[in-house]
């Protein structure tokens, strides 16, 4: 496989017919085409159309006529490819294909609250991958996967130490919250249960819908702050950003929503005080067991725990310590919206009990 550039269409494909595209709702990160009982995916980058990282023909047939593209390709096998993968970002997909049974090693497994995925861990059937280089390069050859699923955060290119075919899943790069559900989609074809994932991706699709139906219009939408801190600096998403519009959708007015950047906004306590002052809630992701209150939090020093004006569901937290923020709630969209809501809103959804956004009451 080589990565390229370019907007892909789909060619003439001669006797064999056409290739025809299939219709994606939200995702800009990748492509999927189907021509009879073959599929053809790429990848794209951080770039967009402009930053093609991966071109995949998913089918028997080892030399097509034509693809939906012009350059290289990797050609994978139309079903059940034996898979190593890199993240565990990658496991909530494979879970809800009922695929993990195609999944060989995974790096940090033991991390995954999945119960399917301690069970295959605890029986052998998934191993964790060496976290040493050398060590891990040669764990691959012996595993000899068929596809490395991995994160291209940092290299849009196979690293050089993988056996198997380089597969960038760049979930992480949409801005909508069922842009990254709609993934789910990419993996059905990559594995072979495309009618399933699609199934899985629209009912999705209609609860977050019917769910941010319940803000109406006319609804007041009260100033949210929402980031991290980190070593005396806060982090937070700009207003091209999947934090951006889950509070968007749920009735809220995002600080920063008018800042773009293709990264988090990097901001000095200055700006985090004079901000605490204008937001009607403050939200915080965090990574801390057994948080209770307010002084549990990072970086919340004593100047800004007295500009803060915190009263019942004002301070809210996502703490990734007690809930799945990165596995599951990337396919359970709509009820990280409800969550918010809940805390934006709490008359729409008076009985919602929290799964991923929870107030910190004082």
């Amino acid at each position: 496989m080589l990565a390229g550039c370019g907007t892909p269409t789909a060619h003439d494909g001669g006797s064999e017919g056409p290739w025809v595209p299939i219709p994606l709702e939200h995702a800009l990160h990748f492509r999927l085409w189907q021509r009879g009982a073959d599929h053809a995916a790429l990848v794209l980058g951080a770039g967009g159309d402009a930053d093609t990282i991966g071109r995949f023909l998913i089918a028997d047939m080892k030399n097509p006529s034509s693809l939906p593209w012009r350059g290289d390709y990797a050609v994978l096998p139309a079903t059940s490819p034996r898979a190593v993968i890199m993240s565990t970002t990658h496991l909530p997909f494979m879970d809800a294909l009922g695929t993990l049974g195609n999944v060989l090693a995974s790096a940090w497994p033991e991390r995954s609250r999945s119960a399917t995925v301690q069970e295959a861990l605890a029986a052998g059937r998934l191993v964790p991958l060496f976290q040493n280089t050398e060590a891990r390069r040669e764990q691959l050859v012996a595993i000899s996967p068929d596809v490395v699923l991995d994160h291209p955060f940092g290299h849009t290119r196979p690293p050089t130490d993988l056996a198997g075919t380089w597969v960038p899943i760049g979930e992480y790069l949409e801005e909508h919250p069922l842009a990254r559900a709609e993934w789910i989609r990419f993996f059905g074809v990559l594995f072979g249960h495309r009618e399933k994932a699609d199934s899985l991706y629209f009912a999705i699709a209609e609860r977050y819908s019917r769910t941010a139906a319940l803000v109406a219009p006319s609804t007041h939408h009260p100033e949210v702050f929402f980031g991290s801190a980190w070593q005396g600096t806060w982090n937070v998403p700009p207003g091209n950003s999947y934090m951006a519009r889950l509070i968007q959708d749920a009735g809220g007015e995002y600080l920063y929503a008018g800042q773009m950047a293709q990264g988090n906004l990097d901001l000095h306590m200055e700006t985090v005080l004079a901000d605490a002052h204008r937001a009607d809630h403050w939200g915080m992701i965090v990574d801390v067991p057994r948080l209770i209150g307010r002084a549990d939090l990072p970086g919340m020093d004593a100047r800004l725990s007295t500009a803060l004006s915190i009263g019942q569901g004002q301070l809210f937290v996502a703490n990734s310590a007690e809930a799945d923020l990165f596995g599951l709630a990337l396919l359970e969209p709509e009820i990280a919206l409800a969550d918010l809501i809940a805390i934006f809103h709490r008359e729409l959804l008076p009985d919602h009990e929290p799964v991923y956004y929870r107030p910190l009451i004082q």
